[in-house]
């Protein structure tokens, strides 16, 4: 009776073996897909009076929005959802036309208005400024384009948010507009 149950035990043990050699056979006959690692950046991508502008930003704690064919924004919060006025952003706008009076609008408005440095934004050198308007501290990087397109690129700082946008992760998403004429 002992052998009996040996060989059963040998047999049901030999079984197991060659089923468990059989599948990992069959597995190693197709070879495994290649673990593609997923960037942590998206690309935002417009085009605004003609000119097609892109921006890359950090998944986390970034995301974008379009106003088709008029600007363009990238908020330091984690979704759409969450954007309320006093969020910190970086926007994009494009007018047609040779000159900056749009953008001067409510310039009179403006409190502290003071001259930044010039800034080099997607290979346009363009003359920067800060002021406070509508409860919040903003930069303003003006430029043209080309003889028909100016551009701003306001960034928005809310002191309560500790965001300093215009270096680290808003340095980076800066440093990556780009501009490029639409085909037509």
């Amino acid at each position: 009776m002992k052998k009996i149950i040996l060989l059963l035990g040998l047999l049901v043990l030999g079984i197991g073996l060659i089923a468990g050699c059989k599948a990992k056979k069959e597995d190693s006959g197709s070879a495994a897909p290649a673990k593609v690692e997923e960037s942590n950046v998206k690309i935002i991508s417009d085009t605004l009076e003609g000119i097609t502008v892109s921006a890359e930003y950090p998944k986390q704690l970034w995301c974008a929005e379009t106003i088709p064919g008029l600007s363009m924004r990238i908020y330091n919060v984690p979704t759409i959802k969450d954007v309320g006025s006093d969020s910190p952003q970086i926007g994009i706008r494009i007018e047609k036309g040779s000159n900056f009076d749009y953008f001067d609008f409510y310039k009179k408005d403006f409190k502290d208005l003071k001259n930044l440095p010039n800034k080099t934004i997607g290979g346009i050198d363009m003359k920067g400024r800060t002021y406070k308007n509508v409860g919040m501290e903003w930069s303003e990087y003006l430029g043209k384009i080309d003889e028909d397109h100016v551009v701003s690129i306001k960034i928005s700082i809310n002191e309560d948010s500790f965001v300093d946008i215009e270096n680290g992760e808003g340095k980076e998403i800066i440093d990556s507009i780009k501009f490029e004429k639409a085909a037509e």
